[in-house]
C-alpha cells in the first residue's frame, strides 16, 4: 500500500473507500483523533481537516459517578 497524503475526507468524496475498504479501515482503527468538521475519527492527525485527542475510555467511570 502507498502512503496517503489526503484526509479521510476527500479520499470518501473521490470515491477510495469503495474500492479500498481494507486500506480505509487501517486508517481510523484504532481511533485516536476526531475531526472537529466532519465528525469523522482516524490514527493519525493527517487523515484529518480539524483533528482533536480522543479518549474513548478515559474518565468513563468518573462521568458515571456524577450526580
Amino acid at each position: 500500500m502507498q502512503p496517503i497524503h489526503e484526509t479521510l475526507c476527500l479520499l470518501v468524496a473521490t470515491g477510495y473507500l469503495n474500492e479500498h475498504l481494507k486500506e480505509f479501515e487501517a486508517m481510523i482503527s484504532p481511533p485516536k483523533y476526531l475531526c472537529t468538521s466532519c465528525g469523522r475519527v482516524g490514527r493519525e492527525t493527517e487523515l484529518l481537516c480539524l483533528p482533536i485527542p480522543i479518549h474513548l475510555c478515559e474518565g468513563s467511570s468518573e462521568a458515571e459517578n456524577q450526580p
